[in-house]
């Protein structure tokens, strides 16, 4: 047997009169995952995998995906927003 596949995807209802335009100074959590992260001395350690919200919806840690080769080895480090 065989045919063609199609995936399907969700439609989403948005529409842009109802979607509010971030300030300055604010981030899209969809902008946020997989951005590269550097240290001081300009050097990658990682990349954004996840962010963790406290009760009141401020962004208290940053999941970081560290390490590894080709998605073998990585493993996932908490470091706060402000750092």
């Amino acid at each position: 047997m065989t045919g063609a596949t199609f995936a399907q995807t969700a439609a989403k209802d948005r529409s842009d009169a109802n979607v509010a335009v971030h300030r300055d100074g604010e981030w899209r959590s969809s902008k946020l995952i997989g951005v590269d992260v550097y240290n001081e001395a300009n050097e990658k350690i990682g990349a954004v995998e996840d962010l963790i919200v406290d009760k009141s919806g401020r962004v208290e840690n940053v999941i970081l995906g560290v390490g590894g080769f080709l998605g073998m080895g990585e493993h996932y480090v908490a470091v706060p927003m402000d750092s």
